[in-house]
């Protein structure tokens, strides 16, 4: 198996829905007592991710010590104070990537990120006598990570000002947020300094910045979950929602030639995506994100399983009915490595 590790740095998680817990039913991953391992390290992490989209309660009582369930439990409230936690925490950890820190001795620091929302947690981890656990946690807007806690943070997401096409500007939000979480803890070494990941982030100590800040996160993430209900559940979206599930199951069908020539101003590398995406993956795909103006709606969608992809559609509505104008396809992974390209496209206007 190649080395995990040697992508740290890249920082995004990887495909693997079903390894981590085959493995952890096999007994494959014991830790060392005093050590934290990175490879088994970010296996870890996928089976928490896995777990948490599905049965947060589960993971939570797995994976973090009893005294943080409970300040996970005051974040939760923060996160979704309308929305169910269960989905709440579902949606989150379904469509999140994350960053991490190399592991030193026995802890290790992680970044959670959402990217529709532009909202983060940020977890610190530790080994004890074997057992791997979340000892810390803390929920971020986007900006108070990529600006080191620095005012002025903006309540709207990344993606929605970063004057790109949507699903590229999604790629820049989460391409920002690594590189300045890598800036931040990329080169920690000592399980100190990660411990103390405050001291990195100015204001984390000032009640009112930090009050703003969970006011800012509590808006931005039930406004996604709010948008994708509105999508399925609101009269006026309901054209748009029966046309996406026409578009969904034509593709799960194997007609995405059909669907691209419907769809004639997708550019050749999302168009290639579509082709390669296996038909019967569509209908594993879970919308995300929701936006309608007047003439047209977006919708993303990501692997409800959890996956660094993601597709737009981007629909045009009028007297007539709703036609598919385009779709944008992106793997975030792939995006980080490319990241120099992604900005010059985005600053070139290209598409």
């Amino acid at each position: 198996m190649k080395k995990i590790a040697d992508d740290l740095r890249c920082g995004l998680r990887y495909g693997w829905l079903l390894l981590p817990a085959v493995l952890l039913s096999m007994g494959f991953l014991g830790f060392s007592r005093d050590k934290l391992d990175a490879d088994q390290f970010v296996l870890a992490l996928e089976d928490f991710k896995r777990v948490c989209a599905s049965d947060p309660a589960a993971a939570f009582e797995q994976y973090v010590e009893a005294d943080v369930q409970q300040e996970l439990g005051r974040r939760e409230a923060i996160l979704c104070p309308v929305t169910d936690s269960v989905q709440g925490w579902g949606a989150f950890f379904g469509s999140a990537v994350y960053t991490l820190a190399p592991p030193c001795g026995d802890t290790g620091l992680v970044l959670f990120y959402h990217p529709c929302s532009d909202t983060a947690l940020l977890t610190v981890w530790r080994l004890n006598k074997g057992r791997l656990a979340v000892v810390d946690a803390e929920l971020f807007m986007g900006d108070f990570i990529r600006r080191a806690g620095e005012p002025m943070f903006d309540p709207q997401p990344y993606w929605l000002r970063a004057g790109a096409p949507p699903v590229l500007g999604l790629a820049m939000a989460v391409n920002a947020t690594i590189e300045a979480f890598q800036r931040l803890y990329g080169g920690c070494g000592k399980a100190a300094e990660l411990v103390e990941w405050e001291k990195k982030l100015a204001n984390v100590q000032d009640e009112e910045t930090m009050y703003l800040n969970h006011t800012a996160v509590s808006l931005m993430f039930e406004r996604q979950i709010l948008m994708v209900e509105e999508l399925f559940n609101s009269d006026a979206a309901r054209p748009v929602a029966r046309k996406l599930e026409g578009v969904i199951a034509r593709l799960a069908d194997g007609e995405a030639e059909s669907v691209l020539k419907e769809a004639d101003e997708t550019n050749p590398l999302s168009a290639m995506a579509v082709r390669n995406l296996p038909p019967a993956a569509w209908r594993g795909l879970a919308a995300v994100s929701y936006i309608d103006s007047d003439q047209s709606s977006l919708v993303m969608l990501s692997p409800a399983g959890g996956g660094d992809q993601v597709y737009g559609l981007l629909f045009d509505r009028n007297r007539t009915g709703v036609r598919l104008r385009r779709i944008e396809a992106i793997d975030f992974h792939a995006a980080y490595q490319n990241r120099r390209q992604i900005a010059e496209i985005a600053e070139g206007g290209e598409r």
